[in-house]
C-alpha cells in the first residue's frame, strides 16, 4: 500500500500525516486531529517512539473533549510501550491534575523528571500538585499576590473543595446550604469550578442582543459538558427547574459532590448518572429551565474601590453547589470569582446549623428598595431583617421619612442624625440598629465622606469606625464597609489601642475577602485612598503705588509681578517657572533629554508640574496617582483637545486620538477583533513568516561580515507585519536588497515634528506661514495619506471584485477589510462601531494600526537586543533556556533536528533548515513557556517603554491622591519610563537590568500591577495588542537568540529620539554572527 513500508509508515506519509496533525491542532479541529493520530498509532507500532508520541498527543485531544476514560487509555498504552517516555508522562500528569488527582499526577509529573522531561517545568509541575492537593483537603488558599494587584495578571491555581456544609430543605423553601460546625468570617465554605462560563466585554450601554450572544455561548457550552460528561449532566440535573412544589425536590447527597477524585471510575459514569436521574439523552429543555433560575452573574470584585470603568466585564457561568445558596438581607457569606473557580466564603461568623446566604442584590438600602430588587428575581424575602424593618411601628414614621430625604437629596447629616436620635430615645436595640444603619449606609456614607458635614454633625453621631463595625456584624463584610472602617481607624489614629483597631480592620477584611490578606499593611495597601485636601496657596495683593514715576511704577508693577507669581508657586515640585513663558526655557535646554531630565525630578518629587505658555503640565510616577487617573476618575482625564490639535494631522480620529463615545464604539469594535482566534493563528503564521526573512538577512550578513541597523531591520519587519496582518497587502521592504521606503521615512517625520509641538509655542504660526518643521510636516503627511489611500482603495477594489464574482471567500480577513465591512454596515443602518465608510475615516484607523503594530513593537526589538549586548549573562541564561525549550518541543513532536551549521559553512540551505524547523516549534502556546525570554521582554518595556509619557487633559479641576492640584484645561502625563527607573517603586536596583525580578520563587512568570508597570497603559484605555505585541517580539526574538549573537559597532552612541515612540536616534549598528 502507498504510504506504507514494512508494515508501517514510511517516512514522506509520517511526515505528511505530522503536517497535517500541525494544522489541526492550530484550529483547534480536535476530532480530526485525532483521526490523524490514530492513523500515525496504526501504522506505527514497530517505531516505539513515534508510537508512544502519537498516543500522548491523541491522549491530549481527547481530554480537549472530555473523553478522559479514552485519554487515559491512550497514556497508559504509550507508558506501556516506554514507561520512561516524557511526553506520555507529562500528558497522564496533565490530565490527572485536570481531573483532581493530584497525587498520582505529581509522581507521572516526577518520573518525567526522571525521565529527562525540563528540569524547571516539571519541579514546578510537582510542587504544583503539591499546593493543590493541600488546598483540596484543607480550603486553604492564598490570593494576596492577586488582590494586592488588583485582581490582575494570571488567575492564582485553584483547586476544587467542599466545606463543612450540607444541603438541606430551607425554612423560606426549597434547598439550601447549612453551615454543619461553626464558621468563623473569612472561612472557606467552598471552591467549586464552573459548569462552563460565558463571558463578554460589553460597554456600560450595551443592548440586549449583545449580552444574548454572551448567553448562547454560555448556553452552548453548558449543553456540549452536559454531553460529553455524564456526571456533569446528573450534578445538572440536582439543581431546581423553579417549577417544582418544595416536597419535590430531592436533597442530593453531598458525596456527588465530594466526588473523590481518585476514586472516580469513568467506565462507571453512565451508571452513576442514571442514578442521579440522567437519561441517555439530554433533556434539553429542563436544562435550559436549570440555567434560567441557577445562574450566577460575574461581579468584578472590590469594584467600588479599584474605581469604576466605562468597560465591563460581561460574564454568566453555573456553578453548580452555590445555585443552592439562598438570598438573605443580612448574609453571612460572600463569593469570589477567580478564573473559572467560585469561591464562597463565610462573611460574618457562621454558627453549626445556619443557613449559608449570600446577597443576590444590593443590601445596604432601604426595605423598599430591597423588597423591589427581590420581586424583580421572582420573589418574597421573608429574612428576619426585612421582617423587622417592615413590621415594626415604632419607627414606621421616620423610617418613611428618611427614604424620602434620601431620594430627595437632603442633607444627608441631618438624615443621620435624626435617625440615631430616633434609635436612640426607642431604645433599639444594636441588631436593629445594624439593620437601620445597614438600610440607610448611602446617607452615612455622605456623612463620613464630606468634612464639612462631619465638622456640622459629627459630635451627634458615632464614629465611622463604630458604624462600620456595626453594619459589618449585621450584614457581613463588604467593600464599602471595609473602606469605611479603615478610613475611621485611620481618623481616630492614637486613639485606643492600634493592635485593636488594626484586628477589628483585618476582621472585616477578612469577612470581605476571605483569609487572603496576611496583615493589616496588606489591607491597608490594598484599599487606601488619601483623605486628606490639599492646602489653599495665600493669595497676594497690589497695592496702588503713587508718587513715583511712570517708568519706576512699571519697574516696580513688574518686579512685583514676578515675585507673586514666584510667591504662588513656592510649593510647586519641578523646574523654575517664569511669567508667560513658563519652563520653556529649561525644556527647550533639555529637549534631547527629556525622559532623563523628568527622571532627574520625579525621582525628587513623585508629582512634578512644569508651566507652559496657556497651559501647565503636572508629570506624575506614582501608581497611586496613575491609577486615579487612569481608572478611578478615568472620565475627568480623556485626551483631551489640547493632545487632539497636536497629533490629528498623524492620527486623525483614531481610537488613540478619540475620546467619548467615538471611543467607546472603536475601542468595542477593536477589542472584539483582538479576542478573535482567526486573528491569533494568522497573526501567528504571519509573525513566523517574517521572522524568518529577518533571519535570512542577518545570516547572510554574518557570512558576508556586514554591518547591519537592527532597528531598521525591525522597522522593516513590524511594517511588513501590519500590513499584512492589518491590511492584507505585500509591501516587501524586508526583500534581501533592504528597498527604500518612502512611507516609512516620511511616517517617522511626522512622528518627531508632531512630538516637537508639544514644547514648541510657535507651532501654529508655522503652520500658517509654512515654514520651519510645520512646512516639512506638510510634505511628510502628504506621503503617508499618498501610501494609505492606496492602501484602502485597493482593498475596497478587491472586494468589490469579490462580490461581483460571487466568490465571497476570496475576501481578505484583515483587519481594514472588517473595518470597511463596518463602514458599509452604517449605511444599510447596521452598526458601524464609529466607523465611516469614508477613505479618511479608514486612513485614520491605518495610521493608528501603524503607529501600534510597527513602531512600538520595532523600538521594544531594539532595545532589548541592545540589552542583551550590554548584559552577556543574561544573553547566555536565555539562550540556555531557547535550547532546551528546542530539545523539549522536539521531543515532544517527535522530530529529529537538523544539524546547525558553523560560521564558515557554505551551505546556507543547512542552517536556514534548522532555524525554520525550530521556528516550526513555536506557537501562541508553547511561546508561553519561554518564561525567562517573556521576562527580559517585560524587563526591557520596563526600562525602555515603547511609549515614554503619556499626556491626558483635564476636564475639571480635581485633586489628586497625593494632594496635588489639578486645574481644568491643563495636562497631566503619567511617565512609563520614569516610573522604570523609580527607587520607590522597584527597589534600590530600579536602574538596573534584571529580569529576574519578574520571576517567582517557583519560576512562574510574576505580574505587576499595570498602574505600576505602565508600558502597555491601565484601566479602560489598556493596550488591546498587549498579547499580540508579546507574540511577535517573542517569536522573533527566540529565533534571534537561538541562532544569533549581536555585537554592538565600536564607538555606535545609543540614545533616544525625542518623538511619541521611544526609538533611537542613531539606529542599532550590529555585528552579528551565528550561535551554534
Amino acid at each position: 500500500m502507498a504510504g506504507f513500508r514494512d508494515g508501517g509508515l514510511d517516512d514522506e506519509m509520517l511526515q505528511q500525516l505530522r503536517s497535517r496533525a500541525t494544522q489541526l491542532l492550530l484550529k483547534e479541529d480536535w476530532r480530526e486531529y485525532i483521526a490523524v493520530c490514530s492513523r500515525i498509532v496504526d501504522g506505527a507500532a514497530d517505531d516505539r517512539r513515534v508510537l508512544c508520541s502519537a498516543l500522548a498527543h491523541r491522549a491530549d485531544a481527547r481530554a480537549r473533549l472530555r473523553d478522559f476514560s479514552g485519554a487515559l487509555a491512550d497514556c497508559d498504552a504509550a507508558l506501556a510501550a516506554d514507561p520512561a517516555h516524557p511526553g506520555a508522562l507529562l500528558s497522564k500528569g496533565a490530565l490527572l491534575r485536570g481531573l483532581g488527582r493530584y497525587a498520582p499526577a505529581a509522581e507521572c509529573f516526577r518520573a518525567a523528571l526522571t525521565a529527562g522531561a525540563a528540569a524547571d517545568e516539571a519541579r514546578e509541575l510537582v510542587e504544583q500538585c503539591r499546593r493543590l492537593e493541600a488546598q483540596a483537603r484543607s480550603g486553604a488558599v492564598d490570593l494576596s499576590d492577586w488582590v494586592l494587584t488588583g485582581f490582575t495578571g494570571k488567575c492564582p491555581d485553584l483547586a476544587e473543595y467542599v466545606g463543612p456544609v450540607e444541603v438541606r430543605q430551607s425554612a423560606h423553601g426549597g434547598r439550601g446550604i447549612f453551615a454543619v460546625k461553626n464558621i468563623e468570617a473569612g472561612g472557606t465554605l467552598m471552591i467549586t469550578k464552573a459548569v462552563a462560563i460565558g463571558r463578554g466585554v460589553l460597554p456600560d450601554a450595551t443592548d440586549g442582543g449583545e449580552k444574548m450572544v454572551v448567553w448562547k455561548d454560555f448556553v452552548d457550552k453548558v449543553l456540549d459538558a452536559a454531553e460529553k460528561c455524564p456526571r456533569t449532566a446528573a450534578l445538572i440535573y440536582t439543581l431546581s427547574t423553579g417549577e417544582e412544589r418544595p416536597d419535590e425536590l430531592i436533597i442530593p447527597d453531598m458525596a456527588l459532590f465530594r466526588q473523590e477524585p481518585e476514586d472516580l471510575n469513568f467506565s462507571d459514569s453512565t451508571e452513576m448518572a442514571r442514578e442521579t436521574g440522567t437519561k441517555e439523552a439530554l433533556d434539553v429543555d429542563r436544562i435550559l429551565q436549570v440555567l434560567d433560575v441557577n445562574c450566577l452573574t460575574e461581579d468584578a470584585p472590590a469594584a467600588n474601590l479599584l474605581g469604576n470603568s466605562s468597560v465591563v466585564n460581561c460574564g454568566v457561568g453555573l456553578w453548580v453547589l452555590p445555585s443552592f445558596i439562598n438570598h438573605s438581607c443580612h448574609p453571612n457569606a460572600r463569593r469570589t470569582h477567580v478564573g473559572d473557580y467560585a469561591i464562597v466564603h463565610a462573611s460574618r461568623d457562621v454558627k453549626a446549623g445556619e443557613e449559608v446566604t449570600f446577597p443576590y442584590f444590593d443590601v445596604l438600602v432601604p426595605v423598599s428598595k430591597r423588597k423591589e430588587a427581590a420581586r424583580a428575581w421572582g420573589f418574597e424575602c421573608q429574612c428576619d431583617r426585612c421582617k423587622l424593618e417592615a413590621e415594626d411601628a415604632t419607627l414606621k414614621q421616620e423610617l418613611m421619612k428618611a427614604e424620602n430625604d434620601l431620594v430627595s437629596g437632603g442633607d444627608m447629616g441631618a438624615l443621620v442624625v435624626r435617625l440615631e436620635d430616633k434609635m436612640r430615645k426607642s431604645l433599639v436595640k444594636e441588631r436593629r440598629k445594624a439593620f437601620l444603619r445597614a438600610s440607610f449606609w448611602s446617607a452615612y456614607s455622605a456623612l463620613f465622606d464630606s468634612d464639612k458635614l462631619v465638622r456640622k454633625w459629627g459630635r451627634r453621631v458615632p464614629g465611622e469606625s463604630v458604624v462600620a463595625e456595626s453594619v459589618a456584624d449585621a450584614v457581613g463584610g463588604n467593600e464599602r464597609v471595609l473602606r469605611a472602617m479603615l478610613r475611621g481607624a485611620k481618623d481616630s489614629n492614637g486613639c485606643g489601642n492600634r493592635l485593636e483597631v488594626e484586628d477589628k480592620v483585618m476582621r472585616i477584611g477578612r469577612a470581605t475577602y476571605g483569609k487572603v490578606l496576611s496583615s493589616f499593611q496588606q489591607t491597608e495597601t490594598f484599599i487606601k485612598r488619601t483623605m486628606e485636601e490639599a492646602h489653599g496657596t495665600p493669595a497676594a495683593s497690589l497695592f496702588p503705588l503713587l508718587g513715583l514715576s511712570k517708568y519706576i511704577t512699571i519697574f516696580l508693577i513688574f518686579l512685583s509681578w514676578i515675585l507673586v507669581h514666584r510667591w504662588s508657586l513656592r510649593k510647586q515640585k519641578g523646574p523654575r517657572s517664569w511669567p508667560i513663558i513658563g519652563a520653556t526655557v529649561e525644556q527647550l535646554r533639555n529637549y534631547h533629554r527629556m525622559h532623563d531630565w523628568l527622571v532627574e525630578y520625579l525621582s525628587k518629587h513623585r508629582t512634578v508640574t512644569v508651566d507652559m505658555p496657556f497651559t501647565s503640565y503636572t508629570y506624575i510616577a506614582d501608581p497611586v496617582n496613575v491609577e486615579h487617573v487612569l481608572k478611578t476618575n478615568f472620565t475627568n482625564y480623556p485626551k483631551g483637545d489640547v493632545y487632539r490639535s497636536y497629533m490629528h494631522v498623524l492620527l486623525g480620529d483614531g481610537i488613540f486620538n478619540a475620546d467619548g463615545e467615538l471611543w467607546r464604539k472603536q475601542r468595542k469594535t477593536a477589542s472584539f477583533e483582538f479576542a478573535s482566534k482567526n486573528l491569533r493563528d494568522f497573526s501567528a503564521i504571519v509573525f513566523r513568516e517574517y521572522s524568518l526573512k529577518l533571519s535570512s538577512i542577518l545570516s547572510q550578513a554574518s557570512k558576508a561580515g556586514k554591518v547591519v541597523d537592527m532597528q531598521e531591520l525591525f522597522m522593516r519587519m513590524t511594517l511588513d507585519s501590519i500590513c499584512k496582518v492589518g491590511f492584507g497587502v505585500e509591501i516587501g521592504t524586508l526583500s534581501p536588497d533592504l528597498p527604500e521606503n518612502s512611507f516609512a521615512q516620511a511616517f517617522d517625520a511626522t512622528n518627531i515634528i508632531v512630538t516637537l509641538r508639544f514644547i514648541d509655542p510657535l507651532w501654529r504660526l508655522k503652520r500658517f506661514l509654512h515654514v520651519g518643521s510645520e512646512a516639512l510636516l506638510e510634505q511628510s503627511i502628504k506621503l503617508v495619506d499618498e501610501f494609505t489611500y492606496s492602501v484602502i482603495r485597493r482593498r475596497k477594489a478587491e472586494i468589490v471584485e469579490a462580490r461581483a464574482s460571487g466568490k465571497q471567500e476570496k475576501i481578505k480577513h484583515d483587519i481594514l477589510s472588517r473595518f470597511i465591512e463596518l463602514g458599509e454596515a452604517d449605511d444599510n443602518g447596521g452598526d458601524s462601531g464609529g466607523f465611516g465608510d469614508d477613505d479618511k475615516s479608514l486612513r485614520d484607523v491605518v495610521l493608528n494600526f501603524v503607529i501600534a503594530g510597527r513602531d512600538t513593537t520595532a523600538t521594544t526589538l531594539s532595545w532589548f537586543t541592545y540589552m542583551v549586548m550590554a548584559n552577556p549573562e543574561v544573553a547566555e541564561k536565555l539562550r540556555r533556556e531557547l535550547r532546551a525549550f528546542e530539545a523539549e518541543r522536539a521531543r515532544e513532536e517527535g522530530v529529529a533536528l537538523a544539524p546547525c551549521g558553523v560560521e564558515d559553512d557554505d551551505d546556507e540551505e543547512t542552517f536556514a533548515a534548522r532555524v525554520a524547523q525550530f521556528a516550526s516549534l513555536l506557537s501562541y502556546d508553547s511561546l508561553g513557556k519561554l518564561v525567562y525570554l517573556h521576562a527580559c521582554v517585560t524587563e526591557t518595556l520596563r526600562l525602555y517603554p515603547a511609549v515614554p509619557q503619556d499626556p491626558k487633559g483635564i476636564v475639571e479641576d480635581d485633586v489628586l491622591p497625593d494632594g496635588t492640584k489639578v486645574r481644568a484645561g491643563g495636562m497631566v502625563t503619567y511617565v512609563p519610563y520614569s516610573m522604570g527607573r523609580m527607587e520607590y517603586n522597584w527597589g534600590p536596583d530600579a536602574a538596573r537590568f534584571r529580569p529576574e525580578r519578574w520571576i517567582n520563587e517557583d519560576g512562574a512568570f510574576r505580574n505587576a500591577s499595570p498602574f505600576k508597570f505602565t508600558a502597555f497603559q491601565a484601566g479602560p484605555r489598556i493596550c488591546l495588542g498587549k498579547d499580540s505585541a508579546y507574540l511577535q517580539m517573542k517569536m522573533a526574538l527566540a529565533i534571534l537568540c537561538r541562532f544569533y549573537r549581536f555585537q554592538l559597532l565600536e564607538g555606535h552612541p545609543v540614545e533616544y529620539r525625542m518623538m511619541t515612540i521611544l526609538s533611537m536616534a542613531h539606529g542599532l549598528k550590529v555585528r552579528v554572527s551565528r550561535a551554534v
